[in-house]
């Protein structure tokens, strides 16, 4: 169970950023090149979160069989 939330969090880090632009697009109040900015870094800042969520998960245990 905890490995498939692992690969949601993995795949979530490519997907970010088609969902996060489009909704600062629709969402945003300012001028166009800001939203855009925007978007993108709360994409960064997402993928990050979620990269780090997956890593501890996937190195919990160490790598490999013991």
């Amino acid at each position: 169970m905890l490995d498939t939330i692992g690969q949601i969090f993995w795949y979530a880090i490519f997907v970010t950023p088609f969902i996060t632009v489009p909704l600062t697009w629709k969402y945003g109040k300012s001028k166009k090149i800001y939203r855009i900015l925007t978007g993108l870094l709360l994409a960064l800042f997402l993928s990050v979160i979620f990269y780090a969520i997956s890593m501890s998960i996937l190195l919990r245990d160490g790598l490999g069989p013991t």
